[in-house]
């Protein structure tokens, strides 16, 4: 999408890839020419069109022509890129020849650090060999991903005990290992160690942080021995920055102050924006952070001074005691039934702090406790002001510096509490959830309308910006992405592309008639007689993508108990290995079959034999107790039509897309929701997806079926599409 933020372009399609333009051009330092597939021709003068637009035709490298390249080639497809891939380098590769030789910079983002890696090692260099000139690339990542070798100090020295005294073994190795890493690394980087287990908890501990960096004052940024600044100084003099949503959305927050100026942006994996937005401007707080900011600045206190004063002691004990009570009286909240409250809350629905709810005898009393907390927070603010004469400036002049972080990070945590039950924020939302895996309460708070910020934060003032994505457009329309983006208003010019893979011949859509209710006690015995008997057919080679863990973990259980005796192996996510190890271990043995959920639907490639079917339990909508969903809906007409459906629409062709990575991949889906077909909404599903091979019969014929068809490919006889999907009626053939 192409806007007079300046231009805007988005690109989509696991089987098509689509590509917005705005039509409103007002940058005529453009000089490039393009060809729609209705054959029309656009210039720079030619007037209201976009700047530029791509064809592509299906299996033929894409032809973008720019004027301002001295000679130019064609891009030619990579072995296994999507069209989406493909488009977003045409793109960003005509925004830097335009922008020759007076270069302006452009910055590329991409959701996933390991896709940020791969452009710049991989891509950056294939721009550079058809270029007719040469150009600077940095690779910028997130704070967190560089140590800080003033916190890594302080950690080094600090002991590696347990809380009985012992020490913990795996800390020590972790520590041993850094000193290693930092003596051989040039960058500080994170992805140069192989972390495991409790390691990225350890890396925490030694990582950069804007809470915790003294800038210019630190010794290390005055010697350049910060790894996180010289990354941020390499960035100032690149041409091409490539990062990541996580860091472009920080930048957006912080008023262009991650990132250096730059006036074209490309945002790839650009259907993961609306989230990384969400993420990013969601705030989250619980007892063991707001304790560590008390005992932290406590801490440092007493190794810098020496023992506290009586006055900072007590009003350190007491901001304490009101984290503690405060918290006990979220985990009741949480944890019982309370009438009064319209939703009931439990561990698996949040409860929402809204104008209804503030009223409630149990959130007045959680206010009540908040306003304690701040009280006694700025008790011991003062305290510790006050003993500020007794830093030892002489021996450590940043010493004051240091205290004030300490402070700030407290105060910003009880704002949090105080803004969420006592002073709310218009256009945020807040609500008490807890924390997934560990299950400890949290205050959490987030912008209703992210959308809305990121235009007016991320967008505004470019000249051009380009989003790609294989999964942008819901029935060739933009509109869902639009609007969770911020753009909805805004005159764009949209492009959907074919894809390079014959799915007709690649893939094959098998839809069981006999499944069970998604509630029948039944249903996970017959998922797991499916994926067992596809699994013994074809010898493993196939991904279970779940949208629930716990339905998950039941499955696991029974392929655990059916597979014991045999040579298959199964691998789930979160019980046998981190996404990477499961990852490693599919690829590695093929004779696999790997459950996942959540983050499996996207961002794995797995290409070749060692991936054959792919089996979706349910359709992929979001929990409705999500309280931004819910929000998002309250704003809606149609909440369902407008927003759980074309998510869930995308999220599927997403997880479909696990399949074909290259155009010689071939396989099996089988979707197990029984409301694909009996469901007027399960044809808006179907007509999204590739137009593939279809198998329509019972559940006990798919594994035969799919066997023979990945055996004997075209020579197996089966139904037509056309007579395949004659029972599903609301289905175009």
């Amino acid at each position: 999408m192409l806007t007079r933020l300046g231009n805007c372009f988005a690109t989509s399609g696991a089987s098509r890839a689509a590509f917005l333009a705005s039509s409103s051009i007002g940058c005529s330092k453009w000089s490039l020419t393009g060809r729609t597939p209705c054959g029309t021709s656009y210039s720079r003068h030619t007037p209201p069109a976009p700047v530029a637009s791509i064809a592509w035709r299906p299996r033929r490298p894409p032809r973008p022509s720019c004027r301002a390249m001295r000679r130019p080639r064609p891009i030619r497809s990579r072995s296994g890129r999507s069209s989406a891939r493909m488009v977003r380098w045409q793109i960003g590769s005509t925004i830097t020849s335009s922008a020759s030789p007076s270069f302006r910079r452009v910055v590329v983002a991409t959701n996933t650090i390991t896709l940020q890696e791969q452009l710049f090692s991989k891509d950056i260099p294939f721009m550079r060999s058809w270029l007719p000139f040469d150009f600077k690339a940095s690779l910028l990542k997130g704070r967190a991903n560089y140590v800080s070798l003033r916190r890594w100090n302080r950690y080094l020295n600090a002991p590696s005990r347990r809380a009985d005294g012992s020490w913990f073994d795996d800390e020590v190795k972790f520590k041993l290992r850094m000193l290693v890493f930092l003596a051989q690394t040039q960058h500080g980087d994170r992805s140069e160690i192989k972390l495991n287990g409790f390691d990225d908890l350890f890396w925490l501990r030694a990582a950069s942080t804007p809470d915790d960096c003294l800038a210019a004052h630190c010794e290390n940024f005055k010697t350049q021995r910060c790894f996180y600044w010289n990354s941020r100084r390499a960035a100032q003099d690149a041409d091409v920055i490539v990062t990541n949503h996580a860091l472009l959305l920080a930048d957006a927050l912080k008023g262009g102050s991650v990132l250096p100026p730059h006036e074209h942006l490309v945002v790839d994996e650009a259907h993961q924006l609306e989230e990384a937005a969400v993420e990013a401007l969601t705030m989250r707080v619980g007892e063991g952070e707001l304790l560590e900011s008390v005992d932290g600045a406590l801490t440092w206190f007493r190794a810098a001074v020496g023992t506290p004063s009586e006055a900072v002691r007590r009003a350190a004990a007491d901001c304490r005691q009101a984290v503690v009570e405060l918290f006990r009286e979220i985990r009741t909240v949480l944890g019982e039934r309370q009438p009064e409250i319209p939703v009931r809350p439990s561990r698996e629905e949040p409860v929402v702090i809204d104008a209804a709810n503030r009223v409630v005898p149990d959130i007045i009393g959680l206010s009540k406790l908040a306003a304690i907390l701040d009280e006694r927070a700025t008790a011991l603010r003062r305290a510790l002001d006050d003993a500020g004469g007794q830093l030892p400036m002489e021996s450590n002049p940043h010493a004051e510096r240091e205290l004030d972080l300490f402070i700030t990070q407290m105060q910003s945590r009880v704002d949090l509490v105080v803004h969420a039950l006592l002073q709310p924020r218009p256009e945020r939302l807040y609500w008490l959830g807890t924390e997934r895996r560990s299950g400890r309460p949290l205050v959490q708070a987030a912008p209703t309308a992210a959308g809305r910020e990121l235009q007016e934060r991320a967008f505004a003032g470019k000249e051009t910006v380009v989003f790609t994505s294989a999964t942008l457009a819901v029935a060739d329309s933009f509109a869902y992405f639009k609007r969770g983006v911020g753009l909805a208003a805004l005159s764009t010019h949209e492009m959907v592309l074919a894809s390079p893979f014959d799915y007709l011949s690649q893939a094959l859509l098998c839809l069981p008639t006999d499944l069970r209710e998604l509630t029948d006690p039944g249903f996970l015995e017959q998922v797991t007689t499916v994926v067992g008997d596809i699994a013994d057919a074809i010898d493993g080679r196939t991904l279970v993508l779940f949208t629930s863990h716990l339905q998950l973990q039941d499955v696991a259980e029974r392929l655990r108990v059916r597979t014991a005796r045999s040579h298959l192996t199964v691998l789930a996510q979160n019980l046998d290995g981190t996404r990477r190890q499961l990852l490693s271990q599919f690829q590695e043995n093929p004779h696999s079959i790997l459950l996942g959920s959540s983050s499996f639907w996207e961002g794995i490639d797995v290409p070749g034999d060692a991936l054959s079917c792919v089996v979706i339990v349910r359709l992929p909508f979001r929990v409705p107790s999500d309280p931004l969903q819910r929000a998002r809906s309250a704003s809606l007409g149609d909440p369902f039509g407008q927003l759980a459906l074309p998510e869930a629409v995308l999220r599927l062709k997403q997880g479909f897309g696990r399949l074909i990575r290259r155009q010689s991949d071939r396989g099996a889906v089988v979707l197990m929701d029984h409301r694909i077909a009996n469901r007027t909404y399960g044809a808006a599903f179907l007509e999204a997806l590739p137009r593939a091979e279809v198998h329509v019969g019972h559940a006990d014929e798919l594994a035969p079926a799919i066997a023979q068809w990945l055996t004997r490919g075209q020579n197996v006889r089966l139904p037509s599409r056309e007579s395949g999907l004659r029972d599903f009626p609301h289905v175009e053939a």
